[in-house]
């Protein structure tokens, strides 16, 4: 008998989904990832998004630009202002 993954909690936005586009090796490490900590693929993606929103609002723009080139994201993530007044807060 397996155990029930655990999914986003209530009061979540499901009507407007977001769409995440990952390479392979990604979306692999993905679920992998979700099946260790017994996640749904989407909890796992929201979780990982949240981690992410907090390391971009921490870093200056210059570390934010070098890990977006790094990791092969698009320039424009570079260029954002991830700053906390920029994200309604």
């Amino acid at each position: 008998m397996s155990t029930p993954r655990k999914r986003n909690e209530d009061g979540l936005d499901y009507k407007r989904p977001i769409a995440l586009r990952l390479m392979l090796e990604e979306r692999e490490e993905a679920e992998v990832l979700s099946s260790k900590f017994n996640k749904t693929k989407s909890a796992f993606a929201r979780l990982a998004y949240l981690a992410g929103v907090k390391v971009l609002t921490a870093s200056s723009p210059a570390a934010v630009a070098a890990a977006s080139v790094a990791s092969g994201a698009d320039s424009i993530v570079g260029t954002a202002d991830f700053s906390s007044s920029s994200m309604g807060k």
